[in-house]
């Protein structure tokens, strides 16, 4: 558990947003809801900065491919490998 007396860092904007909004209980259904809303919010993100990638020649659609598949089959495997990558 970590020691709140600790834990020290600011908010983020969104974070102190979402905390201001929602100071109160949500049913599991409209917790739900929320959640599926800020799913689909950042998934149209990720789609909008793929198709940017890709009609700039940056990356090719096969390669995305390739990793949503390496993703989908074997996430942890994944993580461990961008992990190892980033700390290069």
């Amino acid at each position: 558990m970590v020691n709140s007396a600790q834990n020290t860092h600011k908010l983020t904007n969104v974070q102190a947003l979402l905390l201001q909004t929602f100071q109160f209980d949500l049913s599991e259904t409209e917790l739900l809801e929320v959640k599926k809303l800020l799913s689909n919010h950042f998934a149209q993100k990720a789609r909008e900065e793929a198709d940017k990638l890709i009609n700039d020649g940056v990356v090719k659609l096969e390669d995305l491919d390739k990793a949503s598949e390496e993703i989908i089959n074997d996430r942890g495997s994944y993580l461990k490998k961008i992990r190892s990558e980033g700390s290069n």
